[in-house]
Parts: C-alpha cells; structure tokens; sequence
C-alpha cells in the first residue's frame, strides 16, 4: 500500500511539472508574439514617420521647382513629376487654383451645373447650390435656413460668412461625404477671378459651357501660377504617405517668397 501511495504521489508530482512546463511554454510563446508584434508596430511607425518626412519633402521639392525661373520650371499644369531614391519614390503635381470654381463668389447656376458635371442629379444639386448661396451669404440677403439645419439635427447653423475652406462644404445640408470627394477638386476659396481655361479641368470647362454657352478663350498660354494647389504622394514598398498643399507664390510678409494657405495630409 505504501509503495502504491508513492506511486500515486509521484504522478501527481509528474503531472504537476508537466502542467508547469505546458504554461511556462504557454507564457514564453506568448512574450515572443507580443514581442514580434512590438517590433513590427515600431517599424511600421519609423515607416510612416519616415514617409511623412519624405511627403513633406516633396512639398518643398514642389515650392523649390514653383519658384525656378529657369528651365528646371514645373508649371501648374497637373503633370506629374517623379522622384526615384534608394528607399522611398515621390510622384509630385501642381495645379493652378485658377482653373477651378470659387466657392464663395460663384452663382447658383454654375454651382448646379458644376454639381450635375460630377454625377449628382438635378434635384439634389439645386438643393445643395440654394443651401450653399444661404451658408455664405450675409444676413437678410438669402433666405434664412436655420430652421432646415435644426429640424435635420445639426447642432449648428449657416453662419453667413464665406467658407474658409473647400473642405467646409461638407457643413452644408446635402452634402454627403460622397458629394464632398467628388466635387471638392474643382472648387477653391483662394482665387476671385475668373476660372483660367488654361488651368481648368475638363469637368470645369463643361458646366461653365453649360452655364455661359461658352469658354472665352484663355487670356494667356500657360496658366496662372499665382496660387497653385500641390499633390505628394511619397511609397515605401506598400506603404504611402500624402500631402495636399495650398501656396500662394510670390513676395509674402517677413521676406518670404511663398504663403503657405494649408499643408494637410491627403490619401
């Protein structure tokens, strides 16, 4: 009986070391996963950082070339330009803000057509283009629409000032994000004149034709470079990285050459 005790008590003592060494092991795997995973979080964050740099980069890259008066010139034409090195590739393009429709000082019409030329239907746009006259327009001067923003739940109104930004189109009531992507490339609050045909898009071109029954013919052969929107995309294998900037060129305050209006991060 003593013997079969013994037994039993070194079984039980076996089955204990090998409990212990299943959950040592159990905790050793899972230290080295967590550890792996540590490692591929920081190198993809050293990644991203350094991507952003590279982006960032461009941008300047893009300034430095806006500003050449020399043959090294990249014109706002939306061409794109390449740069290659050993670890990160650049596609750049600058585009001239003249080409594209003012938010804050276009008519209706032009907003609906504009509207209709990127796939919205003609209730909606007349609905968006009302809305959007009313968002920028000064009290007592368009139809008050506060009430439309409270019954559909926003927590604000118009506040009937001109939008700072295309990208506060996206406040107005009717416009989805979906709206917002597609439209938002062919307007800008940074030039009052005239679209430029010379810069303009062909989306552009054809709901001025479809408001005016023509473009007049562009003023001069290369288009206005005052104020220019740039485009970085910067890759690192499957990785990327974007900037989206807005600059205005020429003489700034403190001697600068260039005012940077926005430098966001883009898709």
């Amino acid at each position: 009986m003593t013997g079969a005790a013994g037994g039993r008590e070194r079984g039980f003592a076996l089955l204990i070391v090998l409990w212990t060494l299943v959950l040592v092991a159990l905790i050793v795997s899972h230290m080295v996963a967590a550890a792996r995973q540590e490692t591929r979080l920081a190198a993809n964050l050293r990644t991203e950082a350094e991507l952003g740099a590279v982006a960032d980069g461009g941008v300047h890259e893009a300034i430095f070339h806006a500003l050449d008066k020399s043959a090294a010139h990249w014109a706002a034409d939306g061409v794109p330009h390449r740069i290659a090195s050993r670890r990160a590739s650049l596609e750049i393009r600058i585009r001239s803000e003249a080409g594209k429709v003012n938010l804050n000082n276009a008519p209706a019409e032009l907003l609906v057509a504009l509207l209709r030329e990127t796939g919205v239907d003609q209730g909606t746009a007349e609905g968006i283009a009302v809305a959007i006259v009313a968002w920028r327009a000064r009290p007592g001067q368009a139809p008050s629409m506060a009430a439309a923003y409270r019954q559909a739940g926003r927590g604000y109104e118009p506040p009937n000032a001109p939008f700072e930004s295309v990208r506060e189109l996206g406040d107005v009531l009717g416009v989805t994000p979906a709206i917002l992507g597609r439209v938002a490339p062919f307007l800008t609050v940074y030039h009052d004149g005239d679209v430029d045909p010379a810069a303009a898009e062909p989306t552009v071109l054809r709901a001025v034709e479809d408001v005016y029954g023509q473009m007049p013919a562009p003023g001069r052969a290369e288009p206005d470079e005052s104020v220019v929107q740039v485009n970085v995309t910067a890759t690192m294998g499957l990785a990327r990285a974007g900037r989206e900037a807005i600059l205005r060129l020429g003489p700034a305050s403190g001697g600068k050459l260039y005012q940077v209006m926005t430098w966001d991060n883009a898709p």
